[in-house]
């Protein structure tokens, strides 16, 4: 039996130094990762229509819009910006379409950023678009509040019906 045994002792030292002896060997094959980052620009106006009580002893009239219910951003580029067209230049009497009186003076509008980038203010509102909020930061909702001036003057004439009108187009735009 002590003859087996050291048969078996030396057959296994000679497999080793042989290289015969199978050992666990690691094998295997590659997986390459490739990943694209979406570019992400949103824009959002919160706010909700205005309907403004005009009165030109009390002019100019401001109308200021909350961080919270103005305009938002959500961008992961640098360098955004948002600008603002009127498709009236100055308010514009309105019913079911738009009529021929317009009030005297354009309004103004003024971005207030809460979390970064550069307020800008539009001094005189035009159909052309205007830088409002530039330089934005990369952020998940970047805020920013809204402030506009509308002058009133007594050659401002009151409508019978309808009122005074234009729409703002806000545009988003990466750097």
């Amino acid at each position: 039996m002590i003859i087996v045994y050291n048969l078996m002792k030396v057959t296994i030292v000679l497999m080793i130094l042989s290289g015969t002896m199978m050992t666990a060997q690691a094998t295997g094959t590659t997986l390459g990762i490739g990943a694209t980052v979406t570019s992400k620009l949103e824009l959002n106006v919160d706010a909700a229509d205005r309907s403004w009580p005009l009165d030109p002893d009390h002019t100019p009239f401001a109308d200021t819009i909350l961080a919270d219910s103005g305009i938002s951003v959500k961008a992961n580029k640098l360098g955004w910006t948002v600008t603002v067209a009127a498709d009236k230049a100055k308010l514009t009497e309105y019913t079911s379409s738009y009529g021929t009186k317009t009030l005297a003076s354009a309004m103004s509008l003024q971005a207030d950023p809460v979390d970064g980038g550069t307020g800008h203010t539009v001094s005189t509102m035009t159909t052309s678009p205007q830088l409002l909020w530039g330089d934005g930061p990369k952020g998940a909702k970047e805020k920013a509040g809204l402030k506009f001036t509308q002058p009133v003057s007594f050659d401002d004439e009151p409508l019978t019906a309808g009122n005074y009108h234009s729409v703002l187009t806000f545009t988003l735009a990466a750097a």
